[in-house]
């Protein structure tokens, strides 16, 4: 039996296989085998390629649903892509990189090419547009502390006192020439992580003699190190700690007298830290350690009068804010400059000292702003809102219903395609034996759907209509759409999957072209898109999709019929608030103006499933005329509510009325530029927005139809409004308790267009394309700009992510960049993987084919599936206090409030308990994890805590049986 790609491709597993691209002048072929190729299947190569030598060798393994290639990069990759296009369509797979070494190659037996060292599989460009993971295999790491040389010690480190004495800990850390249980020994010589302990300064510049304490570390002679850190002889203090001499070491440390000053800090005038700066205070991030007096703090450490270890001198004559300004700053960099830190996060600086945020009034501040915006945007429409001659428009308007349907035309549509053949034609396309019986049951169903029609129009065509009758047909006219619906789809679907196809042809051939260097002629592609445009707009346009417009023009011109109360209370209401605005009236003819206007809306989202195709001008002019009276209502009725709650912020009273308020606010100034500025949907994604830019050309909302949505959690339409609408909200609570900034967009629910959905603040910024999407000639670049991330941009932007239960969509496109280098601030956004129920997780972490389940923290790495730089830096102390003062008991109530504040719309049934439960627990779980690292001397990276965050998500979210 000859060699079938298809076939091996179904062998293929988690552990890694050998595979071969082979081209010739007769094709190209994909060689997957679990060793060296047999002389018969290299006989199949020759019979399917004519070459029995193979162009490009690597690693083949399946991980989720895909199959993964990963081979050296290179030109001759993209013959993977012309294989799977040519013997395994249907297939989803993805290109990687090899790189790196390790002792097995990817191939030494496919002829023609010697074998590549097999190393790191790195996700990279994606073929199938799905989203890319990273998959690293397990390597010896170096030892901590050469990884950019913040950390100098074994890690995590031991709650042992550090003494000089040689008592082993628990940990297995006996300093002994023997590996002990952690397999770290402290031997003259490499121990098996790499870590030579010469008797000598090593590169750390720590001097490490033949007896080690408990911790692996001696006390060596007060001679400063290379990195000019004294250790004085071994006469340790209660807390395991020595106390040099009050004479400065070579780093410019000094020892003053024992008279420290009320906050026992010092602060050095600006000077950036080696360290890379990201870090204004002392680790560990508790206000205790932070006095010069010998009292114990509540962690157990006592302060000598002595310097502490963060290098900070206390001079004997304390400035107002309890700081000294020494001439010279300490080479480290560890001081607290007298301006603003560059980030503007989280505080202010005032004299030297950082004053933290008041979270409330920046609350408050952003809220007045958005007022005023909306107030200048509202007194516009309100200025002419309820005039004599808009009231009159209005009136007239309501009171004509558009009729665009000839019934006796619409209940003659049916019988015409049996007429013309069209039923015959559409059941003779089946292909299969089953598709052939569901194609008849089909036109069954569709006749049926059009005898009830006819008969439903026939009783309600009278003088006398009764609602019964009216009810009758709409009904039957629904039947009819969901019936005309199902054939009309399958061709739009079958119309738009051969255009797709055209346009993957197009540009595969032209990638092939290019890499070997020939002409590309399109025009033979280019008429294939063509006839496949063509295709779609005659199935819009023709018999089935002028049936389905014309069913659905009938069934609003019914809903508009049996609405007479409606409209007749409406124009009531709307000649009441011509001689009396008061919020009564107003709000009368909002709510009757917003149920006149959700008439419409179904008939809308019908029309958007027929690509190309208007809907009658008639029906359009009415919608318009209902919109114009909704927003009068609402600009008037906001101006007053307004003026009569005043600015915020709101006592308890006012509270919940301001929160809607400001809800109101973002939605007018939304609709303005929404009539009076740019419009555009973006390309990719997999749910429905909308980009609002002003005049300016700059974005200033984003807005997510809820019915628009298409989650890959598995949520219900309207899952992921909800949750950026709580995620905002749980945002704001945190700055309001901590002070601390995750500049997270605001975003509220929303009403646009008749549709609801989630109303998203506009970022200007540099956004990364996702991985997938990221072309092979961008990704140097695009690893040294992650490289530039501050480390306190990245921690912000995860832990964003982790207060709110999102540990599975932590990736660079989900994050805008303002500003660069050091200034850089990032918002991160997207809250559609917040606060996910219990079936959902457990589909994220274990379903979907996954080995190993992982933590989405993507932006650990970079383009090039190497370590972000900023993961590797120490966690910035602000935000660690910062997220250890959040009430998760306070948070429980806003999030509680904030769904059930959206009850009206329904969008509370798409955000359940067990989801609130799961985001509380997440951030509580991170909350243990910080608060365990405070009694280290050295603070932990976000690397380090992210593997601890991946053990405790595990632990609290176990796969179920």
């Amino acid at each position: 039996m000859s060699y079938e790609l298809k076939s091996a491709l179904s062998k293929v597993g988690p552990t890694p296989m050998k595979f071969g691209v082979y081209k010739g002048p007769k094709g190209v072929q994909v060689l997957i085998t679990p060793a060296a190729p047999t002389p018969l299947l290299i006989k199949d190569m020759i019979t399917s390629t004519g070459s029995d030598k193979s162009i490009l060798n690597g690693k083949c393994f399946k991980e989720e649903s895909k199959i993964i290639f990963a081979s050296k990069a290179g030109e001759n990759a993209v013959q993977v892509t012309a294989a799977m296009k040519a013997h395994a369509t249907g297939i989803a797979y993805e290109l990687r990189p090899l790189v790196g070494d390790d002792e097995e190659s990817t191939d030494t037996t496919h002829t023609g090419q010697e074998g590549q060292p097999q190393g790191q599989v790195h996700g990279q460009v994606g073929q199938t547009g799905q989203q890319n993971t990273t998959t690293t295999q397990t390597t010896n790491r170096p030892g901590i502390g050469q990884q950019g040389g913040t950390q100098n010690r074994p890690w995590p480190p031991t709650p042992q006192p550090r003494t000089g004495q040689p008592i082993p800990n628990t940990q297995g850390r006996t300093g002994q020439p023997n590996p002990n249980t952690q397999g770290r020994t402290v031997p003259p010589t490499p121990n098996p992580q790499g870590r030579t302990v010469p008797p000598t300064p090593n590169p750390q510049g720590r001097t490490v003699p033949p007896t080690p304490n408990p911790q692996g570390r001696t006390v060596p002679p007060p001679n400063p190190n290379p990195q000019g850190r004294t250790v004085p002889p071994p006469n340790p203090n209660p807390q395991g700690r020595t106390v040099p001499p009050p004479n400065p070491n070579p780093q410019g440390r000094t020892v003053p007298p024992p008279n420290p000053n009320p906050q026992g800090r010092t602060v050095p005038p600006p000077n950036p830290g080696q360290q890379g700066g990201t870090q204004n205070r002392p680790w560990p991030p508790t206000p205790q350690n932070r006095t010069g007096q010998p009292i114990p703090n509540t962690q157990g450490r006592t302060v000598p009068p002595n310097p502490n270890t963060q290098g900070r001198t206390v001079p004997p004559t304390p400035n107002t804010q309890g700081r000294t300004v020494p001439p010279n700053p300490n080479p480290q960099g560890r001081g607290v400059p007298p301006n603003p830190n560059p980030q503007g996060q989280g505080g202010q600086q005032n004299g030297g000292q950082r004053q933290p945020k008041d979270g409330g009034q920046v609350i408050s501040q952003r809220a007045n702003s958005s007022l005023q915006k909306a107030n200048n945007t509202a007194r516009t429409l309100a200025q002419n809102a309820f005039s004599p001659q808009k009231v009159q428009t209005a009136t007239t308007q309501l009171a004509t219903t558009p009729v665009t349907v000839d019934r006796k035309v619409l209940a003659k549509k049916t019988s015409q395609f049996k007429k013309q053949g069209l039923d015959k034609q559409y059941i003779g396309g089946a292909k299969k034996p089953e598709d052939k019986k569901k194609r008849e049951a089909q036109v069954k169903a569709e006749r049926k759907s059009a005898a009830n029609i006819a008969k439903a129009m026939k009783k309600a065509s009278g003088k006398k209509v009764t609602p019964k009758q009216l009810d009758a047909l709409e009904l039957a006219l629904q039947q009819g759409v969901d019936n005309y619906n199902v054939r009309l789809q399958e061709s739009v679907k079958e119309a738009k999957a051969k255009l797709l196809r055209a346009t993957d042809d197009l540009e595969l051939e032209a990638d092939v072209a290019k890499a070997e260097g020939r002409p590309f002629d399109s025009s033979l592609l280019d008429q294939a898109i063509q006839e496949a445009k063509d295709q779609l707009e005659n199935t819009v346009s023709g018999p089935e999709g002028t049936r389905l417009a014309e069913t659905m023009d009938a069934q609003l011109e019914t809903q508009l019929r049996k609405n007479a109360k409606l409209i007749a209370d409406l124009t009531a209401a709307v000649k009441t608030a011509e001689t009396d605005k008061s919020e009564k009236n107003l709000k009368a003819v909002r709510d009757l103006a917003r149920q006149y206007r959700k008439l419409f809306s179904d008939h809308a989202d019908g029309y958007d499933k027929l690509p190309g195709r208007s809907r009658p001008q008639a029906i359009v002019d009415q919608e318009k005329a209902a919109e114009e009276i909704l927003q009068d209502a609402e600009a008037s009725l906001f101006e007053k509510v307004q003026t009569r709650l005043g600015p915020p912020p709101w006592d308890a009273q006012k509270q919940d009325e301001g929160n809607e308020l400001m809800d109101r606010s973002r939605e007018i100034m939304a609709k303005d530029v929404l009539k009076n500025g740019k419009v555009s949907r973006p390309s990719g994604g997999s749910s429905e927005v909308l980009v609002l830019k002003n005049a300016q050309d700059k974005v200033q909302f984003a807005f997510k139809s809820a019915k628009g949505e298409s989650s890959m959690m598995g949520l219900p339409k309207g899952g992921g409004a909800i949750r950026e609408a709580v995620t905002s909200k749980v945002t704001d609570a945190i700055l309001q308790q901590t002070g601390f900034d995750f500049g997270f967009p605001k975003s509220t629910i929303a009403t646009i267009g008749g549709t609801t959905g989630a109303l998203v603040e506009g970022i200007d910024g540099k956004l990364l394309p996702a991985s997938n999407e990221l072309a092979p000639e961008d990704v140097a670049t695009t690893a040294v700009f992650q490289d530039s991330v501050p480390g306190k941009q990245l921690q912000k932007t995860i832990f964003a992510g982790l207060a709110t239960g999102n540990f599975l969509d932590l990736k660079w496109d989900n994050v805008f960049f303002e500003g660069d280098g050091a200034q850089m601030n990032a918002r991160p956004f997207d809250a559609g993987a917040s606060f996910l129920p219990n079936d959902a997780i457990q589909l994220q972490l274990y379903g979907l084919g996954r080995g190993t389940p992982k933590v989405g923290a993507d932006l650990l790495t970079n383009a090039e599936g190497k370590p972000t730089k900023g993961a590797s830096e120490p966690m910035d102390a602000e935000l660690v206090e910062a997220m250890l003062k959040i009430d998760t008991n306070a948070l429980e109530k806003v999030i509680d409030d904030e769904v059930q504040r959206h009850a009206n719309t329904g969008l509370d049934k798409a955000l359940d308990d067990d989801s609130k439960k799961n985001g509380i627990k997440c951030l509580a779980a991170l909350q243990t994890i910080l608060r365990a690292h405070q009694q280290d001397t050295q603070p932990p990276s976000l690397a380090d805590i992210m593997k601890e965050v991946q053990i405790e998500i595990l632990k609290l979210f176990p796969k179920k049986k």
